[in-house]
């Protein structure tokens, strides 16, 4: 017997035998009953609040601005505790190739500005 046949056999009445019968109308009793809760009365608002977080009314840009103040004081402790030097260190290489560098800088600029005009605009 089809799902089909088996369903109107169903909503006629007709008491059928099986587990698939049996599953089939706790199901369509279950369907028939209406349902039992209630939403919230800002249920709309809740959900638009989900859909936009940049309107919801939380702190975490006071979070964020916390965190890298407190990386840049922890940064400055630790200059002032370590008597730290700068230097170029491991990065002297670039210093003999100066147009290699603007050219690496200037490459990676276009490829942003074509990426915002080109890429990002058809997407």
């Amino acid at each position: 017997m089809t799902d089909e046949e088996l369903q109107s056999r169903i909503e006629a009445g007709d008491r059928l035998e099986g587990s698939e019968a049996s599953a089939y109308s706790r199901v369509f009793n279950a369907l028939r009953k209406e349902p039992s809760f209630q939403l919230s009365a800002d249920f709309a608002s809740q959900i638009v609040t989900r859909l936009h977080p940049a309107e919801r009314k939380s702190n975490d840009l006071f979070w964020l601005y916390f965190g890298i103040g407190g990386c840049f004081v922890a940064m400055i402790v630790a200059v002032l505790l370590t008597n730290f030097k700068f230097s170029m260190g491991a990065f002297k290489f670039i210093s003999g190739y100066p147009g290699f560098v603007v050219f690496a800088i200037l490459f990676v600029l276009a490829l942003q500005w074509l990426d915002r005009k080109v890429v990002r605009k058809t997407a």
